[in-house]
């Protein structure tokens, strides 16, 4: 699990987790912009907790699926598979993801570390239920990252926008925003003394619902 992702699997424990009702929504998540599935990736992650949950996950890059497909072992009750899409071409994602979720009820949306890749502020949000839960976290701008930015772009690889906390709070103008709003990953909601709580990162994120 990558540290990244580490807000998420703590928003998922406990008897209502605050970032997706596991039991009354039946675990229905749509991970974007995956990579390669790992030891504790969401499926793992959901299906401990409930058994029948159904899990998308979605990347665009070539290499994943040599590798996902055979690392996606799901439960028997649920489900989880691997999609090639495009979270910048969202109509043709959410048909194949429909295969695995009922866009009609409410589902958890991950989005860690790939709306740098979405160069302006508009998600398809309006596809999902009221009561989906939308996960997003995205690198801010500093030195450090402009380096990594700069040197991305100069090998020709996809447009890439670093977006300030402010910046990435538009994404939450028309959804709930939980506690503590967007901040820096560790310390989302932080709960052992091996969350880093008090190191600042610089990939800031946040959890909101839809009303």
């Amino acid at each position: 699990m990558t540290r990244s992702r580490a807000p998420l699997r703590r928003a998922g424990r406990g008897p209502r987790p605050c970032w997706l009702e596991w039991r009354e929504g039946d675990g229905r998540h749509l991970d974007i912009g995956t990579g390669i599935p790992s030891a504790g990736n969401t499926h793992l992650v959901a299906q401990k907790i409930n058994p029948a949950a159904r899990i998308g996950y979605v990347d665009n890059d070539p290499i994943v699926p040599i590798h996902a497909r055979a690392l996606l072992d799901s439960t028997p009750d649920g489900a989880s598979d691997y999609l090639d899409a495009d979270l910048r071409c969202p109509d043709p994602l959410l048909q194949a993801a429909s295969e695995i979720l009922d866009f009609s009820r409410a589902v958890g949306l991950m989005l860690m570390g790939v709306v740098e890749f979405v160069t302006d502020d508009t998600l398809a949000l309006d596809a999902l239920a009221p009561g989906s839960y939308v996960a997003i976290a995205c690198s801010v701008p500093s030195t450090r990252m402009q380096r990594a930015v700069d040197v991305w772009h100069a090998r020709g690889g996809a447009p890439l926008v670093l977006r300030s906390p402010e910046h990435l709070a538009r994404f939450f103008e028309d959804l709930e925003l939980l506690d503590p709003g967007v901040v820096s990953l560790p310390q989302w909601r932080p709960d052992t003394l091996t969350d880093y709580r008090d190191r600042e990162v610089h990939q800031y994120g946040g959890v909101g619902r839809k009303r």
